[in-house]
């Protein structure tokens, strides 16, 4: 599918896309996964009375395919569909209902044509939709997408598995296979598990959590990032419960890290998530595996093989006062250089704002060039003189526009600040917004990896 994403397209317009029906109450909107979305306003009606239409796509009659997209409302209980458009007829999905918060609705049918367009029918309730990361992809497991606005809270313990001792992982139990499971610095970001399997039924080799409290027939999402030792290893999800296990399917692993998803419907009040890992005769690595109620994953991002875009990103570089490769855009008097407080290596950022907007103490990378479209991801290492400051992330691309990350809380101990966007344009230039609070901050190791 060509701009699911929506980035291209310019005004109220969309490339590659059709407002059919309640064209006048579609328009752009920064209020996003990343960058640019649709806005549709619907005054409740019929679902076809708003309709966004994408261009035709070659399918094959007889073969499943799976669309996939990330909407949220003004209010709760909205009610949205996917249907289809082709010569063979149209083929309708079921209601979705729609709340506030960001989440991914799914939808897999059998082509009946050799040429589809992917309906996204909106126009059941008077609700305020936004919609972003459209998809349609051959086969039965949606595109793996993140929303970076997407509000999903974390409910295993020690998901990234930094807690415990020698072979051990606090919250984690080896079921199956224990003696092939054990610690490894090869990660995504300090200890992870190392999972050895000879090959035969899944099952023989299991990593399984704590129990978590669940709601019946409610929406879960599990994630987590894993590489093997060869390529095409067998692995899949599934869960544990007094009501009986539900399967995910097969995930094929590579020897480069990814990150797989799999949503389920709970069927029980509590339930274990389990790693199973016995299929294939491999050595897997996994790291920050999650678990969120509703269709979004956790945010999270595995950097381990993706090259540094950032350069001087450790500050390192420079003369008594500046910094190589970044602009004091804003508030330069109140940036300066630090040799006694750094997370790593001689130097560091000193900003010592005095409150008040956020761009009023900004430091600006030079232009890095991206992928459009493709999701990055933004992180520094900071912390507070004072507790309780405010900042926040943002970039801005020749010709199309700004992005802004929620507001992050710092305190007075050095700790990682994320952020997960999709690129709106080939080149980048990123910000570090200072200004908010009346707080003096260091920051240290600035990366953007993809």
């Amino acid at each position: 599918m060509l701009n699911g994403n929506l980035s291209a397209g310019s005004g109220d317009d969309f490339d590659n896309w059709g407002k059919w029906n309640g064209a006048t109450g579609m328009t752009e909107t920064t209020d996003s996964c990343g960058g640019r979305a649709l806005q549709a306003v619907s005054a409740g009606g019929e679902a076809y009375e708003v309709q966004f239409v994408s261009d035709p796509a070659t399918t094959i009659v007889g073969d499943e395919y799976t669309a996939s997209m990330w909407i949220k409302s003004d209010l709760d209980a909205g009610i949205v569909r996917f249907s289809t458009n082709s010569t063979a007829g149209a083929i309708y999905g079921a209601n979705e209902s729609i709340d506030t918060d960001w989440k991914l609705v799914t939808w897999t049918f059998t082509a009946n044509d050799t040429l589809t367009r992917l309906v996204l029918d909106l126009g059941t309730s008077a609700r305020t939709y936004s919609l972003d990361s459209i998809a349609l992809v051959a086969g039965t497991e949606a595109i793996t997408s993140i929303c970076s606005s997407a509000s999903a809270v974390d409910l295993l313990l020690n998901g990234n598995l930094s807690a415990g001792s020698g072979d051990e992982f606090d919250n984690w139990g080896k079921w199956n296979g224990g003696t092939g499971m054990t610690e490894t610095t090869d990660s995504c970001g300090g200890r992870s598990l190392q999972a050895v399997s000879g090959g035969g039924a899944a099952h023989e080799v299991q990593f399984v959590s704590d129990p978590v409290t669940t709601v019946v027939d409610e929406l879960y999402t599990a994630s987590m990032w894993i590489k093997g030792d060869q390529a095409d290893g067998i692995v899949r999800f599934s869960t544990n419960s007094t009501a009986g296990a539900i399967y995910g399917g097969n995930e094929t692993i590579g020897t480069d890290w990814q990150q797989i998803m799999w949503t389920f419907t709970a069927n029980d009040t509590s339930t274990r998530l389990v790693l199973d890992l016995g299929t294939s005769d491999r050595t897997y690595n996994v790291d920050s595996i999650s678990l969120a109620a509703g269709g979004a994953s956790v945010s999270s991002s595995c950097p381990e093989n993706s090259p540094e875009l950032v350069v001087n990103g450790g500050f390192e570089l420079g003369d008594a006062t500046t910094f190589l490769n970044w602009n004091q855009v804003n508030g330069s008097d109140k940036i300066s250089v630090s040799a006694s407080e750094t997370y790593n290596g001689s130097r560091a950022v000193e900003a010592a704002a005095i409150g008040g907007n956020e761009w009023d103490v900004q430091l600006e990378s030079d232009a890095i060039t991206v992928e459009t479209g493709s999701n990055y991801t933004l992180s520094m290492w900071i912390k507070g003189a004072t507790a309780g400051g405010s900042v926040r992330f943002s970039t801005s691309y020749s010709g199309s526009g700004q992005q802004y990350s929620s507001s992050s809380t710092i305190g007075t101990d050095w700790e990682q600040v994320t952020w997960v966007f999709a690129a709106n344009g080939p080149s980048v230039n990123l910000y570090l917004d200072l200004g908010a609070s009346a707080v003096t901050y260091y920051i240290d190791d600035v990366s953007l990896k993809k």
